[in-house]
């Protein structure tokens, strides 16, 4: 069982590290998009928007300790605790509790983008980019 609290503890942690990740790579990836609006050539202009998406990429996933979606750990976890933890017991029933906590809360919807704000307003900053460029050198 001590097996199955480190890895809700090792999920909750890895939730909390991956928003706090994009919000850090988000300010980046706003003053790299903000420097792609200073070249001068069109085509170069795209290639250096093309860039920096492709860089700030790299950097988020270099980073992620666990490269796996959190739905396919979160069903790992549950089949750990549905086949090592008596069904129907406290135990079983309080880890479960964890994982939609963790599941449902912290790496909801709605909790993402409340807490990956900074990395969505830069993330659609660059798609703003994108569309001005399409519309105004695009073919």
């Amino acid at each position: 069982m001590q097996e199955i609290i480190e890895e809700l503890e090792t999920l909750d942690t890895h939730v909390e590290q991956h928003y706090f990740l994009l919000n850090q790579e988000g300010v980046w990836l706003f003053l790299a998009t903000l420097g792609c609006w200073g070249v001068e050539h069109s085509m170069a202009q795209l290639y250096a928007i093309a860039v920096a998406f492709i860089l700030f990429s790299y950097r988020i996933y270099i980073q992620w300790s666990d490269k796996r979606p959190f739905p396919i750990v979160a069903k790992t976890i549950k089949d750990k605790i549905m086949e090592q933890l008596e069904e129907g017991s406290d135990s079983q029933k309080a880890r479960l509790y964890d994982l939609h906590q963790i599941m449902d809360v912290k790496a909801s919807k709605m909790n993402a983008i409340k807490s990956s704000f900074i990395f969505l307003l830069s993330y659609s900053f660059l798609g703003v980019t994108l569309v001005h460029w399409f519309t105004f050198h695009g073919a």
